[in-house]
Parts: structure tokens; C-alpha cells; sequence
């Protein structure tokens, strides 16, 4: 049996990257999107890869949404100031 994919939006952030962790930790596939702007340390740590993607382009979205299948979405992405 493969590992679940698992997708999460906003993974630069706080909470975004520590449910990565956490998920990672219980040996799912983590994906994560963030912003072309968004950069974190934390990233590279959690995440097996990160798609570049504007939650705010539905174009954009669908992509990501035909190119993988996940088994889980946690949509964590907001705008912080």
C-alpha cells in the first residue's frame, strides 16, 4: 500500500508547516502550496515537494488538482497582514 498524499495549502506558515510535520511524521506524502513570495526554512523540512500557486487563480488550482490525486487537503493558506 502507497502512502496517502496529502495536500497543504499555506505550508510556509506557522500552523501550515507543523501539520506538515506532523503528517510526515505519521508517513504521508506531503505536498505543500505557497505563494512564489512565500519563503519558509521549514519548507525543505516538511515537505516532499512545493507547488508554486496562487490559492486565489482557480486556473491555477485546477492544475494542481489534474496533475495529483490527494487523499487529504488541509487548506491552511491566509493572508497575514
Amino acid at each position: 500500500m502507497s502512502a496517502k498524499k496529502v495536500l497543504v495549502t499555506g505550508i510556509t506558515g506557522m500552523i501550515g508547516s507543523h501539520f506538515a510535520q506532523a503528517c510526515r511524521n505519521l508517513g504521508y506524502e506531503v505536498y505543500g502550496i505557497a505563494r512564489s513570495s512565500a519563503s519558509s526554512r521549514l519548507v525543505d523540512d516538511v515537505s516532499q515537494q512545493v507547488i508554486r500557486c496562487d490559492v486565489t487563480d482557480q486556473s491555477s488550482v485546477a492544475k494542481v488538482f489534474e496533475q495529483h490525486r490527494f487523499d487529504l487537503v488541509a487548506h491552511f493558506a491566509a493572508q497575514a497582514f
